[in-house]
């Protein structure tokens, strides 16, 4: 049994009204017995506070399956912002591979959009969008200073090579991997500030699990080397072998060039 003093409709001083903002008995204080509840509720349905929350509900739940309410609004403003930038940097990506792959530089003397002498980065920009609606949409919210963050700067620029560099060289090693047995090539050459650089290069046969069939020759990266003797040139092999992830236990041939004790 319910004691008398048990509020069986309504919470207390909470109201459970979502869309009212009438404070009717009903949401606020309640009804202590079951007798008054037919009546009470009969009245409830007719006030204008709960005729009034049932249409604002009834739109609410309109919009809701339209898509048309304030929240759906926003968040396909997000989408659409998202997938712009995303159309942007396939296009800064189509760039930087298209920059590396012809061995060009990237920067000019000035590092401005629409400047003379600008670089080849910023000039394939400009380029792609006289015909490109995504770039020129780009460019014109730039020149409108809508948008400071525009990612055409040189830090973007040097990420993005380090990004596909290492796609690269990991597509590479997973060949090597594949072959099992490889051969090294060191190479040892001052750069034009006279420190010295190990250049690595990788030989292997594919088995054509991969690639085609073949002798294949990559050029994996320079490495900074403090002195080009044998042993110290031994060190930087096996360490950047384990960062590599190959096994030294699988080379079978050996290169070397420009080392101190053949120099000798």
């Amino acid at each position: 049994m319910l004691g008398n003093d048990y509020n069986i409709f309504g919470g207390g001083s909470l109201d459970h009204s979502l869309f009212s903002t009438v404070n009717a008995a009903l949401s606020s204080d309640g009804f202590h017995d079951w007798s008054s509840a037919s009546v009470r509720l009969v009245e409830h349905e007719k006030s204008s506070g709960h005729l009034q929350a049932s249409v604002q509900w009834f739109e609410a739940e309109q919009r809701l399956k339209k898509g048309c309410s304030l929240d759906s609004i926003h968040q396909q403003r997000i989408t659409d912002e998202k997938l712009r930038w995303q159309n942007v940097f396939q296009h800064l990506l189509a760039i930087v591979q298209f920059l590396s792959e012809h061995n060009m530089a990237f920067r000019g003397s000035v590092d401005k959009l629409f400047e003379p002498k600008n670089g080849n980065f910023l000039g394939l920009v400009q380029l792609i969008a006289k015909s490109d609606p995504v770039m020129q949409e780009h460019l014109r919210r730039i020149k409108d200073e809508e948008i400071h963050d525009h990612y055409l700067g040189k830090p973007i620029q040097n990420e993005l090579i380090q990004l596909m560099g290492n796609k690269v060289q990991k597509t590479i090693i997973d060949r090597i991997t594949a072959s099992k047995y490889f051969a090294v090539i060191l190479d040892c050459t001052p750069d034009v500030s006279h420190k010295e650089q190990l250049s690595l290069t990788i030989r292997y046969v594919s088995d054509g699990s991969t690639v085609p069939i073949g002798i294949y020759e990559h050029f994996i990266e320079f490495i900074e080397v403090k002195e080009s003797a044998g042993k110290s040139l031994l060190d930087v092999l096996l360490d950047k072998l384990v960062t590599l992830g190959l096994n030294v236990q699988e080379i079978r041939d050996q290169g070397y060039d420009n080392g101190a004790n053949m120099r000798q």
